[in-house]
Parts: C-alpha cells; sequence; structure tokens
C-alpha cells in the first residue's frame, strides 16, 4: 500500500523515512484512512524496539507518515542464507521483538502482521518494530470472558475439555479478519531430507555424552557451533530432556539404518582401512588364469586309483546341481 523513501529534516536537522501512499492507491480514500490510523496507532507506543512516529504531511493530496531513519538489515535479509543466526543472537532477536509484542500488547494493540520482513536490525543489534498498518486496537472487553481468565495451564485446559465453553471461544475468533503469512516450510522438501537423515544412522544423543543423572535432572555434553564447536555441560531437568530427545526420533514408517560386520560403528575404523589395504592390487605380474601354474597346488583330494592329487577344475552352485536333469534310466536299459 506505501512506499517508503529516505529523506532530509530541515526543522530537526535529521534523516527521516517517509511512508506516502503508492500511486495507485492515492485516490482511494480507504487507503488514507488506513494510513491515518497507522499513524494515529503507532504513535501511541513508546518503545526502543517500536519505530517512532514523529508526523503525518499532507502535501498536493498526498498523504504520508514521518518516521525515524533505522539505519540497518531487514531481518530476513541480515539472516546468512543455508547458515541462519547463531544460537545466542536468535535469543537476543526473539527477547527484544518479545519486548516490544508485549508493550504493544499492555496497550491493546494487536500487529497482526509479525514477520521477519516489518523486523529491521541496526548496526549496533538494536531490533526495530515497524510497519502497523494491519494493526488493530482490540479491547480487553471484545476479548472473550472465557480466554481472559485463561492465564494457567489448568484454565485453558478447562476451556478445551468443555465442548460450550471451546466453542463460544471460537465463535469470536471467526468474527474476525486475519491476515494469513504462508512460506514454504524448511525451505524446501530438500531440507526436511536433511533433517531427517541425520538421525537415520545415529541416535540424538550417545550413552557417552550422558555425564550426570540426578532424581529430577540430566547433565550432558554439546557441542557449541557458535564458538569454535567447543564442548559444554548443560543441566536441564529430565522432563524437558526427555520432551527433547523425543522430538528427534524418526516417524512412523522410517526406519533406523544399522551397519554389521566391517561396518558396525565400533570396528569401522580399524576394519575398514584394513579391507582397502587387502582389496589394493598386487605388485606382482599376473598370471594367466588358463595356465597349470593358475590351478591351485594345494591337495584336496588324492585319487582313489593312482593316488595322486586332484585338482578343482570347476566348482558348481547349489542351483546349477538342481538344473541337471537326472541320467534316463529307462533308455540306458534300452
Amino acid at each position: 500500500m506505501g512506499v517508503v523513501y529516505r529523506a532530509w529534516d530541515p526543522a530537526l536537522a535529521c534523516v527521516v523515512a517517509i511512508k506516502l501512499l503508492s500511486e495507485d492507491t492515492i485516490p482511494d480514500e480507504s487507503a488514507r484512512r488506513q494510513l491515518y490510523t497507522e499513524a494515529q496507532i503507532a504513535s501511541s507506543l513508546n518503545h526502543s524496539n517500536i519505530c517512532k512516529i514523529k508526523d503525518v504531511i499532507e502535501e498536493s493530496g498526498q498523504a504520508g507518515i514521518v518516521m525515524e531513519y533505522v539505519e540497518g538489515q531487514v531481518l530476513t535479509q541480515a539472516i546468512p542464507a543455508n547458515v541462519g543466526l547463531p544460537f545466542d543472537v536468535v535469543v537476543e532477536y526473539g527477547i527484544q521483538i518479545a519486548d516490544a509484542v508485549s508493550h504493544a500488547h499492555q496497550r491493546d494493540v494487536i500487529h497482526r502482521d509479525l514477520k521477519s520482513g516489518n523486523v529491521i536490525v541496526n548496526s549496533e543489534g538494536q531490533i526495530k518494530l515497524l510497519d502497523f498498518g494491519l494493526s488493530k486496537i482490540q479491547r480487553r472487553s471484545e476479548v472473550p470472558s472465557s480466554l481472559q481468565n485463561a492465564d494457567t495451564k489448568e484454565s485453558s485446559d478447562a476451556i478445551v475439555a468443555e465442548s460450550r465453553a471451546f466453542a463460544s471461544w471460537l465463535r469470536v475468533l471467526f468474527r474476525h479478519d486475519w491476515v494469513v503469512y504462508a512460506k514454504r516450510p524448511f525451505g524446501g522438501p530438500e531440507h526436511a531430507l536433511r533433517y531427517l537423515g541425520a538421525y537415520t544412522h545415529r541416535v540424538a544423543i550417545s550413552n557417552s555424552r550422558l555425564v550426570a543423572l540426578s532424581e529430577s535432572h540430566v547433565t550432558f555434553r554439546w557441542r557449541d557451533s557458535a564458538h569454535g564447536n567447543k564442548k559444554r555441560l548443560m543441566t536441564m531437568p529430565i522432563d524437558e530432556f526427555l520432551r527433547r530427545f523425543l522430538l528427534h526420533l524418526l516417524p512412523r514408517g522410517f526406519v533406523r539404518i544399522r551397519n554389521f560386520g566391517f561396518l558396525a560403528n565400533r570396528r569401522r575404523t580399524k576394519l575398514l582401512p584394513l579391507c582397502f589395504r587387502l582389496l589394493q592390487p598386487s605388485d606382482q605380474p599376473a598370471t594367466d588364469a588358463a595356465s597349470p601354474a593358475a590351478l591351485p597346488t594345494h591337495t584336496l583330494r588324492k585319487c582313489p586309483l593312482c593316488g595322486g592329487p586332484m585338482q578343482v577344475v570347476e566348482r558348481l552352485s547349489a542351483a546349477q546341481l538342481l538344473l541337471r536333469s537326472p541320467p534316463h534310466l529307462i533308455q540306458c536299459a534300452a
């Protein structure tokens, strides 16, 4: 609906951002009202992680919002492709976004378009939430009483268990116009297959990584990829440990790949190099398979007539023996 420009404010002597209506929506009166509503809602919020509104302007029939200019990147561009952000950075950004949304909710403001494209990260790593064009003021009196009292897990479970209470809770939700934002999960099917493939050959955590177990907590080793793959210790409640472990179980219909023999995990590092060494071609010249020297020289069985050693000329498999027909005894007798 709007286009954002970088501008200079001579009165304030600073750089600002101006959001104007696009050319195709300038004559639309509803778009103008929505722009003013966005300015009113955003100006009622005063938080360090929310972009501040400075003024509303109108010139030659064109309306616009003057807001602070944030030097940085959109969160979508700040996330490295196919790599992601370190865990501590994700937590820090998530806390700042949650603080901004919580501040808006305390003032009955619902953003309704919260996505990475509406979040900017400045050069100091500070989050700025912007674009309240689809936001709405939701008074507490408009929220169902059953939802207002659902402050604990027990009360929310009671709402779901009681059919009438749950139906009344859903009835109010159908009266609102929801903005649906959808994107491809995992970035495509290859990401889901790569994630599942990481657990087809091994378990989520091996016994060697378990360090200590008490009545209520589990301590285990983990690799911190954000700090040079350093090995660290983590302690968490048993329930949380089991919950995370069960998340990495293969879905129904998938079978874990297990190797035996020289490919078994315990003996693979020792036996695989030995197999490769034995399979390497010998430096000696190859002899002709048809020559008598190529035939085995060791004695398998002695001839009952002459006492000399017998040599293997041909080996017949069990299938070849079954394919041979028995001698025709009747014809022989004739």
